[in-house]
């Protein structure tokens, strides 16, 4: 369910241990796993262009890619492949697993007057490191390739790169 209106309240400690709260609005979406694929490592990235529209990408560690192109005017398209290409990797700070941290896309059709985007990720301090799984999730600058422009922002979840085989020369980096 995209574009579902969101309210709420955020609490957190600020500099010098300060406790604050503040009061949030925004849109957020709910989706589902589902499929036939390997659904316990993936990677997915979630780009917010500033005039509405939304690109929801889905690359799992079988090589399966899907993507919905939701346009302004509420229209869907479905993308059935995307070139993916990591720019560069972070190394976690408590087991030192490797993740994929910087993207670029390339689109088999115009998204928004390009094929071609770069997503700038804002910290890496946003990993997450459990007995069972390992992720770093955060968002980043989108960045229009063809034009160089900030167009929006972009919400990415990156996983261990031998699970999902996209470190530099294997089989799922491009």
């Amino acid at each position: 369910m995209p574009r579902v209106q969101i309210v709420g309240r955020i609490t957190y400690t600020g500099k010098g241990g300060v406790r604050r709260e503040i009061d949030v609005t925004g849109q957020g979406w709910v989706d589902r796993q589902w499929g036939d694929f390997l659904t316990k490592s993936w990677e997915w990235s979630s780009l917010r262009f500033s005039n509405g529209v939304r690109v929801n990408l889905y690359n799992f560690a079988n090589g399966y890619q899907v993507a919905t192109y939701q346009k302004a005017d509420g229209s869907t398209q479905w993308l059935e492949s995307f070139l993916l290409r990591q720019n560069g990797y972070l190394r976690t700070p408590e087991r030192g697993v490797w993740l994929s941290y910087g993207w670029s896309y390339e689109f088999p059709v115009q998204v928004e007057g390009s094929r071609h985007y770069t997503l700038e990720p804002f910290s890496k301090l946003n990993v997450f490191e459990s007995p069972s799984n390992i992720f770093f999730e955060d968002p980043s600058r989108l960045i229009n390739d063809d034009t160089g422009e900030t167009v929006g922002v972009a919400v990415t979840e990156s996983m261990d790169v031998r699970i999902m085989q996209n470190a530099p020369y294997a089989a799922n980096q491009h």
